[in-house]
């Protein structure tokens, strides 16, 4: 069977669009997560400052599961005033690892109302895969500060953080 020059050119077209598809999507994945030196923008979202003991840090939410596995991972410096806060669908005792981590974290579950439930100061990164940390009470929030802020802020176990979805708000 022999080709019509017009097939062969159409056969050309379509194979030259097939192997432009494949490197645009090897170039551009639609879905990646990479580590970075920062938190991705993309990730979280709704930025706000909350109260946190007696300092004012500027939070951004992780509301996926994709966003509150990923958390603070690869990140090489967290300034003391900023904070993540994992929001979950709903209460529980929430583990949280160290996978990926670079830096050290003070680690502060909150209840529904924001009210904080458990603390977990200086947890270094070399902790995982051996510990998970779990609070000791059902918590909705979590919030991933740099290590030091706990102690420097004074914040305790009993205080109230007003995070976008408590009843303080």
């Amino acid at each position: 069977m022999r080709l019509s020059r017009l097939q062969i050119l159409v056969l050309s077209i379509l194979i030259l669009l097939v192997v432009a598809a494949a490197i645009v999507f090897a170039l551009y994945p639609t879905k990646s997560i990479s580590y970075k030196n920062t938190v991705d923008e993309s990730l979280v979202r709704n930025d706000s400052s909350i109260q946190f003991g007696s300092q004012i840090i500027s939070v951004r939410y992780a509301e996926t599961f994709e966003d509150r596995a990923l958390g603070y991972s690869g990140t090489q410096h967290i300034p003391m005033n900023e904070g993540l806060v994992f929001v979950f669908e709903a209460p529980g005792r929430w583990s949280m690892w160290m996978k990926d981590m670079l830096v050290p974290l003070d680690i502060v579950w909150l209840d529904e109302t924001g009210k904080v439930v458990h603390v977990e100061t200086g947890v270094a990164p070399e902790t995982y895969p051996e510990q998970a940390f779990t609070p000791n009470a059902d918590a909705r929030y979590v919030i991933e500060v740099a290590s030091g802020t706990v102690a420097s802020s004074g914040l305790m176990v009993g205080d109230i953080v007003k995070v976008r979805g408590t009843q303080q708000q």
